[in-house]
């Protein structure tokens, strides 16, 4: 009888297991030596789930204590998928996302997709990790286990690269996965792209303020491999520029937030005017037109005032 290729298969599974030996196992992973290359293996878990859910133009990050960098952890709601225990069958990826989005967060999400799965560490374990995209979300309590302390943060996508930054300065670490899921939730236009100036421009002003114009955070996008070091004189001359441009930056708002200002207080006083005029003190009896310049004053004004705070807030962050 000629083998045939499943028997092939087969034999090589048959030869693998006999290479393969257990060096260590817990109640949660198992160590594992195949052949000479050791990794870890999830015992309790059928694959790992990790949740981008966007909430309009916000994405929900968690904020937990992690033991084995001893240190909170900046991260995307994520966890383990259950095996199938005894009158439960194995739950499927997006029932666990689901559930940990729930359980991590307090939000329900009506619209859910996988977008994307691949091993987390090929080298060193044998896990793997699907994203899930969730919108259309509400709000509720969380649904922790006994022990758990996570923290939830609706972050803005606009003021996502200060956050993580301001993040990042007090201690806290950073999951790269975040980045990863925001790629993916914007490939399906569920999230709006910040624009980049503004991002550097906002993060360069949120810096300043904080007396730390030197550690403004650079955007993922603009991060190469060849190297980017300056010269020592450009090195002190960098945060000189900076700053220059930075106090330039704010006190253009805030020139431009009291131009708008004035004017608006100037159609104040004309629909003060106006109105006076309506009421017969100047003598004046064409009410269209003076119906008319109260309006115009009216729509002046308020976009006047309404530019000059956008102003303020675009270029001084206030």
């Amino acid at each position: 009888m000629t083998p045939t290729l499943s028997d092939a298969k087969v034999a090589l599974g048959i030869l693998g297991a006999c290479m393969k030996k257990t060096l260590c196992e817990g109640k949660f992973l198992r160590l594992v030596d195949d052949d000479g290359w050791e990794y870890a293996d999830r015992v309790t878990g059928a694959g790992v789930v990790c949740v981008i859910a966007v909430d309009g133009e916000h994405v929900l990050l968690v904020e937990e204590f992690r033991r084995p960098v001893q240190a909170p952890v900046i991260s995307l709601p994520a966890g383990l998928i259950d095996r199938a225990e005894a009158g439960h069958s194995q739950e499927t990826a997006i029932e666990a996302a689901l559930r940990e989005l729930r359980e991590e967060t307090g939000y329900t999400a009506r619209s859910i997709q996988e977008v994307v799965g691949g091993p987390i560490s090929a080298g060193m374990t044998t896990e793997r990790l699907t994203f899930f995209v969730a919108h259309d979300l509400k709000p509720g309590q969380q649904m922790l286990d006994a022990g758990e302390n996570i923290k939830v943060h609706r972050v803005p996508v606009q003021r996502l690269s200060v956050f993580l930054d301001e993040c990042s300065k007090r201690g806290a670490e950073i999951d790269p996965k975040i980045f990863v899921g925001l790629y993916f939730a914007k490939t399906h236009g569920l999230a709006p792209d910040p624009l980049p100036w503004l991002r550097r421009l906002r993060a360069r002003v949120a810096a300043k303020q904080q007396g730390n114009v030197a550690t403004t955070a650079v955007p993922v996008a603009n991060i190469s491999s060849r190297d980017t070091r300056p010269a020592a004189g450009e090195r002190n001359a960098e945060p000189d520029r900076r700053a220059n441009t930075d106090d330039a930056l704010v006190r253009l708002g805030k020139v431009l937030n009291w131009l708008g200002l004035t004017i608006g207080f100037l159609c104040g006083a004309w629909v003060l005017v106006c109105i006076a005029t309506l009421l017969g003190v100047f003598g004046y009896t064409d009410t269209v037109a003076t119906t008319a310049l109260l309006v115009a004053g009216v729509v002046v004004g308020f976009f006047a005032w309404i530019a000059g705070r956008a102003a303020l807030y675009v270029f001084a962050g206030r």
